[in-house]
């Protein structure tokens, strides 16, 4: 099903969608829109700029996360995520990145690292994550990310049927900048 099909984040095609009544038709095969891969995805990438985020932000002992819906296609707005940061969370280039879920298709969610409550937010992130991806319908990714540089890391990990969390070098090197582990002195 997904073979020729580019991968947006490890686990996570780039699929043209259209929404169609109540759901959403996910076109594998090309050539039945009528356009190349190259149209279709500018197309598309200017329809998830042209949306507009129902932004809620939440905090969870002093974490603040921030959940984007209001469309079929919020997660897909991870494609555009510098534009969510910059319209949506009103943030340019967040210098020490952020931690990032999309577990179904109307749902984004933000964390921008600025402190040493990264930790509680990873947390709260993968439980968020885990549970929408296995309730929702449009599930797209069990995984919590970190994004830095328009770069996208898997922090989590499922696949032997056991949560593991991924060593991810950036983030290892923000939590460090941060201060994160280390106690007062």
């Amino acid at each position: 099903m997904g073979k020729g099909v580019p991968e947006f984040a490890p686990g996570v095609l780039t699929v043209p969608a259209t929404y169609v009544g109540r759901g959403v038709a996910m076109h594998f095969n090309i050539d039945s829109l009528g356009v190349s891969r190259e149209e279709a995805t500018r197309m598309g990438l200017a329809n998830l700029r042209s949306l507009r985020d129902e932004v809620e932000t939440v905090g969870f002992d002093g974490a603040e996360l921030t959940l984007l819906t209001g469309s079929m296609f919020s997660a897909s707005r991870a494609l555009v995520f510098d534009t969510v940061l910059r319209e949506s969370l009103q943030v340019e280039n967040p210098p020490f990145g952020c931690l990032v879920a999309m577990p179904a298709r109307d749902m984004l969610l933000v964390h921008v690292l600025r402190d040493q409550t990264m930790l509680k937010a990873l947390e709260q992130l993968m439980t968020i994550a885990s549970t929408m991806f296995s309730t929702r319908p449009g599930p797209v990714s069990p995984h919590v990310y970190y994004v830095t540089d328009n770069e996208w890391h898997q922090v989590t990990d499922y696949s032997t049927g056991e949560f593991r969390l991924h060593a991810v070098d950036q983030l290892e090197d923000a939590a460090q900048r941060l201060g994160v582990g280390e106690t007062a002195a």
